[in-house]
């Protein structure tokens, strides 16, 4: 069991109690919550509740795919919230959580045991490409006790059921291509309305996310329809400053789907609306990944022009990056499938990433520094991967820049080498590859083996400075070191087991970033 275990004696304090814990747990049985919508059953444990799969919204079914999220009818008896929710659909392959049930837009609550005043709320937006992941892979108990701190885990529409971009499902009110981003704000504002049943501050609300997660938190932080909904955010593994796609790149990616599933003449909508899921998936699992555009009803203009013009939500922010973050998909793409790149592909790969940059990226990564050229060619893409780099660290830097001008920001960097693998690989370390700081603050479904006991401690560190962040905006951890807040690369605070690990570092010039500045590279 994670987390410490409280004392009967503390339980007995707490429930029924006084003060503003009692009044929002008005059932007096700590198992039962009140919800909006109606009454939810959870699991009560020593240190810890769990209420699992709660609806915020009306199943997207029918008429009601591609549509925005609807309100969930009450329900009239108690709701069964001890049950691990389905994932939104996706196909099965390597990190997915298959699933065909559309009925999925639903949230897991976790709180500390003793409710003794209004706690910080924080709301986990998972990765996973924006094509795969559930909210279910993710166990917040560790970071719930230890942070004093109640902690949503929300299930969003992906691919295709959440990014499809079509004029044929544009109505006069709302724009297609962003449904899934619609969901977490959905998501956000069931939680200012519900917060205070499950002992929660709806004043006090952190947006956290990972990969597409930390992206998602980008999109809200540059959406006009998020204001008021998070009072801080966190971004793990996204930066902002990367573009996202355009309506009209979305809206052709939108066609060539609707013609690989043979609705491309009449009635488009009616007819991708009959599809069943099985069916589409199995076109999904053909095709590259959709993911939301700028221009659709949530994201009106890219999130790195809202924070260099200081349109954003302005809210203290918490950016950082892994710093071997693209051995995560060189692993994959190469050493893991038996086949590391050679000496003589490596500057054939750089040509086909970096086009006429290619050049000079290999004189900047030049393979007589690595120890193989797969990890050469991680290195150059952990720092930028081109065109598409949706999580390059220098982008992360230039987030950090421009968000700093107008709002506190603390900038990290995951750099624990020794991090578990979720694959051995020979010859390939994984190191602080991306996702590899996951398990350092949940039990992550998709985590390595099990960290050692200065793992465990970076653990604990990591989390006290995350959950203090959501508590007052200034991260601070006992023992660890004081984080500046940003106002160069310099102050760029690295998390590694072991004393004096945790330390700032010189970011900008262990990543190269002013060379790839100097290539104008997106981002920048």
């Amino acid at each position: 069991m994670f987390g410490a275990v409280l004392t009967s004696c503390l339980l007995v304090a707490v429930w029924p109690g006084s003060g503003p814990s009692a009044l929002a747990q008005s059932t007096g049985d700590p198992s039962l919550v009140r919800t909006d919508t109606g009454l939810v059953r959870g699991t009560v444990a020593t240190d810890h509740r769990s209420f699992l799969g709660v609806p915020y919204a009306a199943a997207p079914t029918g008429n009601l795919r591609w549509r925005s999220p609807q309100p969930r009818a009450p329900w009239p008896s108690t709701w069964d919230g001890t049950r691990t929710p389905n994932a939104c659909p996706q196909p099965s392959g390597s990190g997915m959580v298959p699933s065909v049930d559309e009925d999925c837009l639903k949230l897991s609550v976790h709180t500390p045991l003793r409710l003794d005043r209004p706690l910080p709320v924080m709301v986990w937006l998972h990765g996973g490409g924006f094509r795969h992941g559930a909210a279910s892979q993710y166990d917040p108990t560790r970071m719930v006790v230890r942070g004093d701190v109640i902690i949503v885990t929300v299930n969003y529409r992906l691919n295709v059921f959440g990014f499809l971009t079509s004029d044929a499902l544009d109505t006069a009110t709302e724009r297609s291509g962003d449904f899934g981003l619609q969901d977490q704000q959905a998501a956000l504002r069931w939680v200012k309305r519900n917060a205070a049943a499950f002992g929660g501050d709806p004043g006090n609300v952190t947006l956290f996310g990972e990969s597409a997660g930390a992206l998602s938190v980008c999109a809200h932080l540059a959406s006009p329809s998020a204001a008021g909904l998070f009072h801080r955010a966190i971004i793990q593994s996204g930066p902002c400053s990367m573009p996202f796609r355009t309506r009209a790149e979305a809206a052709a990616d939108g066609a060539a789907f609707a013609q690989s599933v043979g609705c491309s003449g009449g009635d488009v909508a009616a007819c991708l609306r009959a599809k069943p899921v099985r069916d589409l998936l199995a076109v999904v699992a053909t095709r590259p990944p959709l993911a939301p555009p700028v221009g659709a009803s949530v994201l009106p203009v890219q999130p790195r022009t809202a924070l260099a013009d200081g349109t954003f939500q302005k809210v203290p922010l918490l950016v950082g990056g892994n710093r071997d973050e693209a051995r995560f998909f060189v692993g994959q793409q190469y050493d893991e499938a038996g086949k590391p790149v050679t000496a003589e592909q490596y500057p054939i790969l750089l040509e086909r990433i970096y086009g006429a940059n290619a050049a000079r990226v290999r004189a900047e990564y030049p393979l007589a520094q690595y120890p193989t050229p797969s990890l050469a060619l991680a290195t150059a893409q952990s720092d930028h991967n081109g065109v598409g780099a949706a999580v390059a660290l220098c982008a992360g830097l230039w987030t950090d820049r421009l968000a700093a001008r107008h709002v506190p920001v603390r900038a990290y960097e995951f750099a624990d080498g020794t991090a578990p693998e979720r694959v051995v690989t020979p010859g390939f370390p994984h190191g602080a590859e991306h996702t590899a700081e996951l398990q350092y603050l949940f039990r992550y479904a998709n985590a390595g083996g099990e960290l050692d006991s200065a793992q465990r401690q970076l653990g604990d560190q990591m989390i006290a400075y995350w959950t203090s962040f959501a508590a007052t905006g200034t991260p601070t951890a006992p023992g660890g070191p004081t984080w500046p807040a940003f106002r160069s690369d310099t102050d760029v605070l690295a998390f590694a087991p072991g004393p004096g690990g945790t330390h700032t570092v010189d970011f900008g010039t262990q990543h190269h970033c002013g060379f790839w500045e100097s290539l104008g590279v997106p981002g920048t």
